[in-house]
């Protein structure tokens, strides 16, 4: 519940609300406009959903037995892709800015023998981000 007080008699107050989860990397967003009318309060709003992109890459092996792995997906997003980002461990391998709604992705990413940590990092032009880590195996 949202509670506030108008110390002042006003006839019409606009103000914008965002409420922002993090764990989900999602927000919900209103324009709100109040307006009193003979003593009666009228509340509209616009209502507004915002989520991350949306990485969709396709299926990666557990086990892999070259230097390079090709890596291909699309990223997409309503409110246009910004930002994508690929690391493997520690190391940034790929990086594109952009402003479009879909984004294809085409790679190839150096593994370094035994366990490879892969993440996708995707972040929208509102600054929502998105994260998806898979683990290759590159065999010697």
């Amino acid at each position: 519940m949202f509670l506030f007080t108008l110390k002042k008699p006003l006839d019409e107050i606009d103000f914008d609300l965002q409420i922002i989860d993090d764990s989900l990397r999602e927000s919900l967003s209103d324009s709100i406009k109040l307006t009193t009318i003979e003593n009666k309060t009228e509340l509209k709003t616009e209502n507004e959903y915002r989520q991350a992109p949306e990485i969709s890459v396709s299926k990666l092996p557990y086990k892999f037995d070259s230097d390079f792995l090709p890596l291909k997906g699309v990223i997409s997003d309503s409110d246009k892709v910004n930002l994508v980002t690929i690391f493997v461990g520690d190391n940034k391998v790929y990086l594109n800015s952009q402003n479009s709604k879909e984004l294809d992705l085409s790679t190839n990413v150096e593994l370094e023998k035994g366990i490879n940590y892969i993440t996708f990092i995707a972040r929208d032009k509102n600054g929502l981000e998105s994260r998806k880590t898979f683990v290759v195996r590159r065999d010697v």
